[in-house]
């Protein structure tokens, strides 16, 4: 079915509102192709996209067709764990509550009993919750650190994981089984539906809180900001606990889905970061942290020598495994998990400390996975973590935690603080210990029909042809994770090992429309690595910018 096809559909489906239709009459033909040559699907974290109605952006229909499947899967899947119902939670963005309870109608109509929080959640607590609750899955409502436009779901397992490829290609295919709108059942009383008792944040703060080992270092101050999303509050509160002097932007604190000061609400964006940065300098903090608007990832700038500097997922992974390491007992065949685009850095640490590493693909569904894995076969995990800046200290949940790495990041900097040194100070030991490594990642924006037929050329030109050796740049090997590797659903990521021992990665992006290349430069000195990643950068942006002025 072509997009037009798709268009007359939903303007005569008697399931689609007058208001809705309306909105499409109105619409181009360039705004009409846009909107349905291609549906949702789901991605790295579920299925997010541009508010808007038609098959190519989020709306209710799509959110109760997905529902509709997901229930189906639950109960193919899950139906003894089915008696703990489903969690439902929803960030501040604009329609994740309706979207939620969008949700709700339809799991109720199949006759599965929901729990759905009676306000704005972060993510890291509905895994919580249903691990606890012991519940079927969950679906949380929200686009994470995507512009104000954007809205999403991500839908989990009985575990609190992310639903894995496997799983979620079984939705996909009760998905493809749906007629249309006419097979979606919806409960518009909602008669299985209860609100979540408010003990679940309570006791997953405190969970939280016993991160935390020794006494806070009052003496330091911390400013915060949630960057307009949900995790204010509870950061405050567990801030306030373990005895911090925290201050807050309070222009930013207040949940709106409109990010009135942000373009993006993405804390690994230089502009997203700059009202942190003024309140900083107002307190004189000694640590900077910034949640994203679902709370699961956290941006860390640190001050050193009178500046603020920011310290990288890479970076602070790896300093967070040798503070874990020199200040926690550990048992044996203990692991710490990573992903293929990370950095090896903290590879390198843990290894001298005889601690395991387990590689995964780019996202929590299989770092959440491979984790149960791992304590399924009697093993422990010390902590998790991925280069966009989401962290998981311990096992609680199945999926990244802001609150989690902001309680661990400042007993960390408090500690260094207390010896006379910053975070800056123990990466460049780290460094002198075990080599220097320097990433990067570059995102090449491709909007539309169009960027996304750039974006598969694009791949295919890496797969097809590498990259151009220049000395250092000769590639020892590569890996295709669309082949057979061991250990490794295939993906769309390819991994080149080079010969001076730095790598790169391609693979386009899950939730966004662009591709992503992931570069690590090793040198013995820094100047030694910093050469070599520009002449990665060198040898990427030539083969890039080559293939796109040819289009």
């Amino acid at each position: 079915m072509d997009h037009m096809e798709k268009y007359e559909q939903w303007l005569s489906s008697p399931y689609i509102d007058e208001e809705d239709k309306e909105e499409l009459r109105e619409l181009t033909p360039e705004e009409i192709r846009d909107r349905f040559y291609t549906d949702l699907s789901f991605g790295t974290a579920g299925v997010r996209g541009i508010r808007g109605v038609g098959t190519n952006r989020m709306n209710k229909y799509v959110i109760r067709k997905v529902t509709q499947a997901y229930a189906l899967f639950l109960k193919r899947i899950y139906d003894r764990e089915l008696n703990g119902g489903v969690i439902l939670a929803f960030d501040c963005r604009i329609m994740s509550e309706a979207f939620a309870r969008e949700a709700a109608g339809v799991l109720s109509a199949n006759g599965i009993k929901v729990w759905i929080y009676d306000d704005v959640s972060s993510t890291p607590e509905i895994s919580y919750a249903i691990r606890t609750r012991k519940a079927a899955g969950g679906m949380m409502f929200t686009a994470s650190h995507n512009p104000p436009e954007y809205n999403g779901c991500k839908a989990y397992n009985a575990l609190g994981c992310q639903l894995s490829d496997e799983q979620g290609e079984l939705v996909f295919e009760e998905l493809e089984g749906l007629r249309g709108l006419e097979d979606v059942l919806v409960d518009p009383e909602e008669k299985l539906v209860k609100l979540l008792p408010g003990s679940v944040r309570t006791k997953f703060l405190r969970e939280v809180r016993h991160l935390h080992k020794g006494k806070a270092n009052r003496s330091m101050t911390v400013a915060y900001t949630p960057l307009h999303g949900v995790g204010g509050e509870p950061t405050k509160m567990l801030f306030d606990k373990l005895g911090y002097n925290l201050e807050v932007v309070e222009s930013q604190f207040a949940p709106n889905g409109n990010f009135p000061t942000v373009r993006k609400p993405n804390p690994e964006e230089e502009g997203a970061m700059k009202l942190l940065i003024e309140k900083g300098k107002e307190v004189d903090a000694d640590l900077l942290m910034a949640a994203d608007p679902d709370a699961d990832r956290l941006g860390v700038m640190v001050l050193h020598e009178g500046k603020y500097v920011t310290i990288t997922g890479n970076q602070l992974g790896a300093l967070v495994v040798d503070y874990l390491i020199r200040t926690r007992h550990l048992e044996p065949h203990t692991y710490i998990i990573k992903t293929v685009v990370t950095s090896d850095l903290c590879s390198a640490i843990a290894k001298r400390n005889n601690v395991g590493v387990v590689n995964t693909l780019t996202g929590y569904k299989y770092i959440g996975t491979k984790m149960q894995q791992l304590l399924d076969e009697g093993k422990n995990v010390l902590f998790s973590f991925e280069e966009s800046i989401g962290y998981l200290p311990g096992t609680y949940i199945r999926d990244k935690d802001s609150f989690g790495a902001a309680v661990l990041v400042a007993e960390m900097t408090g500690a260094l603080l207390a010896e006379g040194k910053t975070l800056v100070d123990q990466l460049e030991e780290l460094y002198g210990d075990y080599g220097y490594y320097i990433e990067d990642t570059m995102n090449i924006v491709l909007e539309g029909e169009e960027g996304k037929k750039l974006i598969h050329g694009l791949m295919q030109l890496f797969r097809d042809e590498g990259i151009d050796s220049q000395g250092t740049l000769d590639v020892a090997h590569m890996q295709d994770f669309l082949r057979d590797i061991e250990g490794f659903p295939k993906s769309n990521v390819l991994r080149y090992y080079l010969k001076n021992h730095s790598w790169l990665a391609v693979r386009p992006s899950g939730t966004e429309p662009k591709i992503k290349i992931y570069i690590s430069a090793v040198g013995t000195t820094r100047d030694e690595a910093e050469l070599n990643l520009q002449l990665i950068e060198k040898a990427v942006n030539e083969k890039v910018h080559g293939y796109l002025n040819e289009r």
